[in-house]
């Protein structure tokens, strides 16, 4: 309990320091909804493995990239990913920890930087998640563009293999989605979501992520198709 107390308290201290966010917006992938991260942490030894695109239509006419995309649970509350672009050849860094959890059917608490590249490109955050029966709730606040943004989803559960979800960010930046994220087999999810960019400065595209995910420790297997990216509240089959 100590040592979980102290890694959180260390953690903590680094997103405080990392507030005041640097000015470059970019894609970063911790494990969450369609767009927005949430409190849920990937398990110890749980490995997700990700190909997504940002924008269907632009794989058409090469005008977009797929984006190969790693996270990992590290254990004591912590996940970390990498995500690569091989086209514009950028790789970008993400961490966040669980500071509270409270019950299953209660509200757990986040905080991470997401959007880490060697320009620093930062995006601090910190996000709440509750459980409720088939809903989930999320609620939090980002540093983007070195104003904070609001962040807010919900999910639902439609059957043991499908979920629904719905996220929007506020600020110039501002953004909204609606998807669906289905686990096809024990390891395997295809998310697909609707982005609309509320602002000028954003347009609508359509996201596309498959998952692979896996457990490098065999008792964390049933848990590990569990808690990829968009659907950490799909049942273990």
């Amino acid at each position: 309990m100590v040592k979980k107390l102290a890694v959180a308290a260390v953690f903590g201290a680094s997103i405080v320091a990392a507030w005041a966010a640097l000015p470059t917006s970019v894609i970063a992938a911790p494990s969450g909804l369609n767009l927005i991260p949430t409190a849920e942490v990937l398990p110890k030894n749980a490995l997700s493995l990700e190909m997504e695109t940002p924008h269907v239509r632009g794989l058409w006419n090469g005008k977009d990239s797929v984006w190969m995309m790693t996270q990992m649970g590290l254990g004591a509350g912590i996940e970390a990913g990498i995500d690569w672009s091989p086209r514009d050849r950028k790789a970008v860094f993400n961490a966040k920890a669980r500071l509270l959890q409270s019950g299953k059917n209660a509200v757990h608490l986040t905080a991470g930087v997401q959007g880490i590249t060697q320009r620093c490109a930062a995006q601090p955050y910190a996000v709440a998640t509750h459980f409720h029966s088939r809903a989930t709730l999320h609620a939090g606040a980002m540093r983007i563009e070195r104003a904070t943004s609001l962040i807010a989803g919900a999910s639902y559960l439609i059957s043991p293999q499908c979920v629904l979800q719905v996220d929007y960010t506020s600020g110039a930046l501002n953004s909204s989605s609606a998807g669906i994220a289905c686990q096809i087999s024990d390891s395997i999810t295809v998310t697909l979501a609707h982005t609309v960019g509320n602002s000028s400065l954003c347009g609508n595209s359509t996201l596309l992520n498959v998952s692979l995910s896996c457990a490098l420790d065999r008792s964390h297997a049933s848990s590990a198709s569990d808690a990829v990216r968009g659907h950490e509240e799909l049942p273990s089959k």
